[in-house]
């Protein structure tokens, strides 16, 4: 599961649409993700979701799947629409940018785009922000 959250961290941090890119655990759906001191917003958390269970291929390998969790923060403003357009442009681009991206990692066969939490507004130590959870689901065979 590293590998999954460091390269899509890392894929993150490429696109320079992010000040601060991040691992982090996922606290619950309603609190959302544990942000570090020295984050800066816009910011993406990536932690990791639930691993269905391994199964046999005919005998000849092992098929898993793996959820990844990617949390956005855009900074709140006083205009709402201009918070929520904010928010859902970095959606689009996160989406654009993993949806059927092996990230590089052998052994991926799908990696698709799953869903996403509703906006929220939550406290960071940046301030206050809108939060949007996407979920992105990755098979492989090892």
């Amino acid at each position: 599961m590293l590998r999954f959250l460091e390269a899509v961290r890392d894929a993150l941090q490429a696109s320079g649409r992010f000040k601060s890119v991040f691992l982090t655990p996922q606290v619950s759906d309603d609190w959302g993700d544990m942000i570090p001191p020295w984050a800066r917003l816009p910011a993406a958390g990536v932690a990791d979701g639930p691993e269905e269970a391994a199964r046999d291929l005919a005998a000849e390998g092992v098929e898993r799947t793996l959820e990844i969790r990617v949390s956005l923060y855009v900074a709140a403003h006083d205009e709402p629409e201009r918070m929520v357009t904010a928010l859902q442009e970095r959606v689009e681009e996160v989406v654009d940018l993993l949806h059927h991206n092996d990230l590089g990692l052998e052994g991926v066969f799908l990696a698709e785009y799953a869903g996403a939490t509703g906006t929220m507004m939550v406290a960071t130590p940046a301030g206050d922000a809108a939060r949007k959870a996407l979920t992105f689901r990755y098979w492989l065979e090892e």
